[in-house]
Protein backbone atom coordinates (compact mmCIF):
# COMPACT_ATOMS: atom_id res chain seq x y z
CA UNK A 1 0.00 0.00 0.00
CA UNK A 2 1.30 3.42 -1.01
CA UNK A 3 2.14 5.92 1.73
CA UNK A 4 0.14 9.12 1.08
CA UNK A 5 0.42 12.45 2.79
CA UNK A 6 -2.49 13.37 4.97
CA UNK A 7 -4.71 16.00 3.33
CA UNK A 8 -5.25 19.03 5.52
CA UNK A 9 -8.61 20.83 5.32
CA UNK A 10 -6.75 24.11 4.93
CA UNK A 11 -5.43 22.82 1.59
CA UNK A 12 -8.90 22.67 0.06
CA UNK A 13 -10.38 25.47 -2.04
CA UNK A 14 -12.85 27.73 -0.32
CA UNK A 15 -15.98 28.64 -2.24
CA UNK A 16 -17.42 32.12 -1.92
CA UNK A 17 -20.34 33.95 -3.49
CA UNK A 18 -20.04 37.68 -4.04
CA UNK A 19 -22.03 40.45 -5.66
CA UNK A 20 -20.69 43.73 -6.97
CA UNK A 21 -23.59 45.95 -7.98
CA UNK A 22 -22.77 49.27 -9.59
CA UNK A 23 -26.25 50.73 -9.17
CA UNK A 24 -29.27 50.43 -6.94
CA UNK A 25 -32.27 48.33 -7.90
CA UNK A 26 -34.42 51.34 -8.81
CA UNK A 27 -32.04 52.48 -11.54
CA UNK A 28 -31.65 49.11 -13.27
CA UNK A 29 -33.54 48.59 -16.52
CA UNK A 30 -36.70 46.48 -16.56
CA UNK A 31 -37.12 44.15 -19.54
CA UNK A 32 -40.68 43.79 -20.81
CA UNK A 33 -40.16 42.94 -24.48
CA UNK A 34 -37.47 41.99 -27.02
CA UNK A 35 -36.68 45.63 -27.82
CA UNK A 36 -35.87 46.34 -24.15
CA UNK A 37 -33.60 43.27 -24.16
CA UNK A 38 -31.91 44.47 -27.36
CA UNK A 39 -31.23 47.89 -25.82
CA UNK A 40 -29.31 46.25 -22.95
CA UNK A 41 -27.52 43.73 -25.21
CA UNK A 42 -26.45 46.51 -27.60
CA UNK A 43 -24.76 48.33 -24.73
CA UNK A 44 -22.88 45.18 -23.67
CA UNK A 45 -21.73 43.76 -27.01
CA UNK A 46 -18.28 44.81 -28.24
CA UNK A 47 -18.95 47.04 -31.29
CA UNK A 48 -15.31 46.70 -32.41
CA UNK A 49 -15.85 42.94 -32.91
CA UNK A 50 -19.51 42.78 -33.88
CA UNK A 51 -18.78 42.55 -37.62
CA UNK A 52 -15.77 40.25 -37.20
CA UNK A 53 -16.50 37.49 -34.71
CA UNK A 54 -19.47 36.04 -32.88
CA UNK A 55 -20.02 37.04 -29.25
CA UNK A 56 -22.46 35.36 -26.88
CA UNK A 57 -23.79 37.26 -23.90
CA UNK A 58 -26.34 36.84 -21.16
CA UNK A 59 -28.58 39.26 -19.32
CA UNK A 60 -29.67 38.03 -15.90
CA UNK A 61 -33.04 39.17 -14.50
CA UNK A 62 -34.69 39.10 -11.09
CA UNK A 63 -38.32 38.10 -10.45
CA UNK A 64 -39.48 41.60 -11.53
CA UNK A 65 -37.54 41.36 -14.83
CA UNK A 66 -35.04 43.97 -13.63
CA UNK A 67 -31.49 43.46 -14.81
CA UNK A 68 -29.28 41.94 -12.14
CA UNK A 69 -26.24 41.87 -14.37
CA UNK A 70 -24.82 41.16 -17.81
CA UNK A 71 -21.84 39.26 -19.10
CA UNK A 72 -20.31 38.53 -22.48
CA UNK A 73 -19.46 34.90 -21.77
CA UNK A 74 -18.03 33.61 -25.05
CA UNK A 75 -16.29 34.85 -28.20
CA UNK A 76 -16.04 32.66 -31.26
CA UNK A 77 -15.02 32.82 -34.86
CA UNK A 78 -16.46 34.36 -37.98
CA UNK A 79 -19.47 32.09 -38.19
CA UNK A 80 -19.86 30.31 -34.86
CA UNK A 81 -19.31 30.47 -31.13
CA UNK A 82 -19.04 27.61 -28.66
CA UNK A 83 -21.40 28.01 -25.70
CA UNK A 84 -20.84 26.11 -22.45
CA UNK A 85 -24.30 25.93 -20.89
CA UNK A 86 -22.83 25.06 -17.48
CA UNK A 87 -21.23 28.50 -17.28
CA UNK A 88 -24.56 30.20 -18.00
CA UNK A 89 -26.32 28.04 -15.42
CA UNK A 90 -23.78 28.55 -12.65
CA UNK A 91 -23.84 32.31 -13.21
CA UNK A 92 -27.66 32.35 -13.11
CA UNK A 93 -27.63 30.39 -9.86
CA UNK A 94 -24.92 32.56 -8.31
CA UNK A 95 -26.94 35.68 -9.14
CA UNK A 96 -30.18 34.01 -8.02
CA UNK A 97 -31.70 34.99 -11.37
CA UNK A 98 -35.33 34.20 -12.12
CA UNK A 99 -34.80 34.41 -15.86
CA UNK A 100 -32.12 35.09 -18.42
CA UNK A 101 -31.90 36.52 -21.89
CA UNK A 102 -29.15 35.37 -24.21
CA UNK A 103 -27.98 37.17 -27.30
CA UNK A 104 -25.35 36.70 -29.94
CA UNK A 105 -24.35 38.47 -33.10
CA UNK A 106 -24.11 37.28 -36.67
CA UNK A 107 -21.13 39.13 -38.18
CA UNK A 108 -22.56 38.46 -41.66
CA UNK A 109 -25.59 40.59 -40.80
CA UNK A 110 -27.96 37.74 -41.73
CA UNK A 111 -30.52 37.54 -38.95
CA UNK A 112 -31.99 34.14 -39.82
CA UNK A 113 -31.33 31.69 -36.96
CA UNK A 114 -29.24 28.68 -37.91
CA UNK A 115 -30.19 25.13 -36.98
CA UNK A 116 -27.43 25.34 -34.35
CA UNK A 117 -29.00 28.52 -32.91
CA UNK A 118 -32.38 26.80 -32.62
CA UNK A 119 -30.89 23.63 -31.05
CA UNK A 120 -28.97 25.71 -28.50
CA UNK A 121 -32.11 27.67 -27.60
CA UNK A 122 -34.04 24.45 -26.96
CA UNK A 123 -31.21 22.87 -24.99
CA UNK A 124 -30.72 25.98 -22.85
CA UNK A 125 -34.47 26.31 -22.24
CA UNK A 126 -34.65 22.71 -20.98
CA UNK A 127 -31.56 23.05 -18.77
CA UNK A 128 -32.87 26.25 -17.18
CA UNK A 129 -36.29 24.71 -16.63
CA UNK A 130 -34.70 22.10 -14.33
CA UNK A 131 -33.53 24.99 -12.14
CA UNK A 132 -36.86 26.83 -12.30
CA UNK A 133 -35.26 29.62 -14.33
CA UNK A 134 -36.95 30.92 -17.47
CA UNK A 135 -35.22 31.59 -20.77
CA UNK A 136 -36.91 34.94 -21.38
CA UNK A 137 -35.48 35.42 -24.88
CA UNK A 138 -32.70 34.67 -27.34
CA UNK A 139 -31.73 37.53 -29.65
CA UNK A 140 -29.62 37.58 -32.78
CA UNK A 141 -28.00 40.94 -33.46
CA UNK A 142 -26.52 42.32 -36.68
CA UNK A 143 -23.56 44.71 -36.94
CA UNK A 144 -25.99 47.32 -38.32
CA UNK A 145 -27.97 47.34 -35.06
CA UNK A 146 -30.89 45.22 -36.20
CA UNK A 147 -32.11 42.18 -34.27
CA UNK A 148 -34.59 39.32 -34.17
CA UNK A 149 -36.00 37.36 -31.28
CA UNK A 150 -35.94 33.60 -31.61
CA UNK A 151 -38.42 33.04 -28.76
CA UNK A 152 -40.83 36.01 -28.86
Amino acid sequence: MENREKLEYGDLAEVSVSYLYKSDLKSRPKITNPYDAFQVAWRVIDKDLIGIQEQFLAIYLNISNKVIGTRCHFCGGISSVTVDIKILLVTAIKLMASSIIVAHNHPSGVLKPSDQDLRLTGKLKEALKLLDIELFDHLIISPEGNFISIIN
